[in-house]
């Protein structure tokens, strides 16, 4: 749990040694590249920290995380696409069948087979 006065990745010692020569007297104005000097090590300790090393590995995870959401929900459209396709073909498929069982009932015609001629015989 953080305090009021605690930075994220620096114990009180260290940002005491940091900031120790840095301190002036309150009405004198800090000139800002002594501030920036001051921010730019803070940010080098905080980028050497545990805590940014556990950041860039979550971020690397969730990074990966993500592009594998991405492929597989193009692996699911592609598979839903071949599904609505195979649908398609099924249902065009039952309907024709359909269609000639109708037409077959309805046929009255006989199918006679024509005789086949007599095969002569070699004796």
């Amino acid at each position: 749990m953080w305090k009021v006065g605690d930075v994220a990745g620096l114990e009180r010692k260290e940002l005491s040694v940091l900031l120790e020569r840095r301190r002036v007297p309150r009405a004198t104005p800090i000139l800002l590249d002594q501030a920036m000097q001051c921010l730019a090590a803070w940010n080098n300790r905080l980028t050497d920290s545990p805590a940014a090393a556990h950041e860039r590995t979550h971020h690397r995870e969730l990074t990966a995380l993500r592009a594998e959401l991405t492929t597989g929900r193009a692996h699911r459209r592609q598979l839903q696409d071949q599904v609505d396709a195979a649908a398609t073909v099924i249902a065009a498929l039952a309907a024709e069948n359909a269609a000639l069982r109708a037409q077959h009932t309805r046929s009255s015609a006989v199918i006679v087979p024509f005789a086949r001629p007599a095969e002569p015989r070699d004796s």
